[in-house]
């Protein structure tokens, strides 16, 4: 989308993996936000959803591609705690980012 001259919008838990994403990125676009966040937390969802509200205006594109993988051979071994992130990252970001971008 970026080598087609859009406007993107990308997120992640860590700037240091955010920052290397931005620099391929703004060579193809200059036109490119980049902001730390866990989607998985309603909070930080709205900051980003915020901030894409102040740079651009609006959201035309969402791409849900949050997502993360229990680090147990089954869901049988997984701890309460592993799978509550599971379901956080996995069900819940999706679900965030589809209902602030529907009424953004």
């Amino acid at each position: 989308m970026a080598e087609k001259g859009a406007s993107v919008v990308i997120c992640g838990r860590k700037q240091e993996n955010l920052d290397k994403a931005l620099a391929e990125l703004r060579a193809k676009s200059p036109d490119v936000l980049a902001q730390t966040a866990n989607m998985g937390k309603s909070d930080q969802a709205a900051s980003l959803f915020q901030a894409i509200e102040r740079k651009f205006g609006k959201l035309d594109i969402l791409v849900n591609n949050v997502g993360t993988n229990l680090l147990t051979p089954s869901v049988a071994e997984a701890d309460e705690g592993l799978w509550d992130k599971l379901l956080e990252t996995n069900l819940k970001s999706a679900f965030l980012a589809s209902s602030m971008a529907y009424n953004s």
